[in-house]
């Protein structure tokens, strides 16, 4: 045999191999479902969700459009506000709050349809000026906005400084309900083969890639306890790299994000009727950031910043799921994702109600 056809039998084996692995890879893969899983090239295999999660039968706060009639609640909000797209599951918190309220929900998004997405500077201004919230304006409007994403808000005119307070100081009475739930269990339908190959190659190249690269788009950081989770490796937090780059915010940059809250509240409670709240969801690394082996990306979080803008109606989610993961909770947020699971929704929801029970008044 002479040294072409040696060559070119060696090249074919090379590339047979090479498909058989891609191949046998892709039926090894379970389907994905998570956002950092597919962003990182990790297996669903190793972080994916098994324990089994409670949803609502039925959308729990359908999306609309606009403002267009009477809610107690208005949520205006980016992807932790609308369960049931982009493959979550159909739990979001606005169920919860109903159920431990006895308000009813509306939910909006202001998200833009740009890519990457950002945050609609025109909606907000828009929702208090239709005539809706003019003749009947809901009793609470809240923005919710992921942590790692504050710098996107917009500029909302005003003075920094919280100026409209409602007089008299609202009183919320309380209703309490039982949520029909149905349990849902992590998706295993395998989709086509192209989709899978597809997954299989983002998964061998990231494999390869996380070898070499120093700052990858997600990180696996080692936790204290494996008992957090309910993936097989639940020793590891998976973590968009935005989770930690925050930490590089500056003082400048923490006052603008207070600024722009403070007048989106100044902008809500204009009318004297509804009371605004500030949603910041803490980023996953902010809320297991205790748990954490290694201590340099333990102090990321802005929220306890922020907080110390005078007069902002800032709900502190931060600690409420903080303290669920003390308390050994499993599943607060999604182990192949950066989003809640059915714990991380209850528990915000409890959190507002609880802020709306004991709201002091401006």
């Amino acid at each position: 045999m002479d040294a072409h056809k040696r060559y070119t039998l060696r090249l074919l084996s090379l590339i047979l191999g090479m498909m058989l692995i891609l191949l046998a890879t892709s039926f090894y893969l379970q389907p994905l479902t998570g956002d950092v899983t597919r962003i990182g090239g990790y297996a669903e295999n190793d972080f994916g969700w098994n324990r089994p999660q409670p949803v609502f039968a039925q959308p729990a706060a359908p999306m609309q459009a606009a403002y267009t009639q009477y809610a107690d609640v208005l949520a205006v909000g980016d992807s932790f506000s609308f369960g049931g797209l982009y493959g979550m599951l159909n739990f979001p918190w606005q169920g919860f709050l109903s159920a431990d309220t006895g308000l009813s929900v509306a939910t909006i998004s202001h998200y833009t349809n740009t890519n990457p997405p950002s945050y609609d500077p025109a909606l907000l201004p828009a929702i208090v000026a239709g005539e809706a919230f003019q003749k009947t304006p809901p009793r609470v409007l809240i923005l919710e906005v992921v942590e790692r994403q504050l710098h996107m808000l917009p500029e909302f005119a005003g003075s920094c400084e919280a100026e409209h307070r409602l007089t008299p100081k609202p009183s919320f009475s309380l209703n309490p309900s039982v949520p029909q739930l149905i349990e849902a269990r992590r998706k295993q339908d395998r989709p086509s083969l192209k989709e899978q190959i597809a997954y299989a190659q983002k998964y061998l190249f990231a494999v390869l890639q996380r070898l070499w690269e120093k700052e990858p788009m997600v990180y696996a950081l080692e936790l204290t306890t494996p008992a957090l989770f309910s993936n097989k490796r639940s020793d590891r937090l998976l973590v968009y790299e935005a989770d930690i780059k925050k930490k590089s915010w500056d003082e400048k940059q923490i006052a603008s994000i207070r600024c722009k809250l403070i007048n989106a509240q100044n902008l809500v409670q204009k009318n004297g009727k509804t009371l605004f709240l500030a949603m910041v969801v803490p980023d996953k690394l902010t809320a297991y950031a205790k748990r954490l082996k290694a201590p340099a990306y333990a102090n990321t979080s802005v929220i306890e910043r922020l907080a110390s803008a005078k007069g902002l109606h800032l709900v502190r989610l931060d600690q409420a799921m903080q303290a669920a993961v003390e308390a050994g909770v499993v599943d607060v947020y999604l182990p192949n994702d950066t989003h809640w699971a059915f714990q991380g929704h209850k528990t915000a929801a409890a959190t507002l109600a609880q802020y709306l029970a004991d709201f002091p008044g401006d």
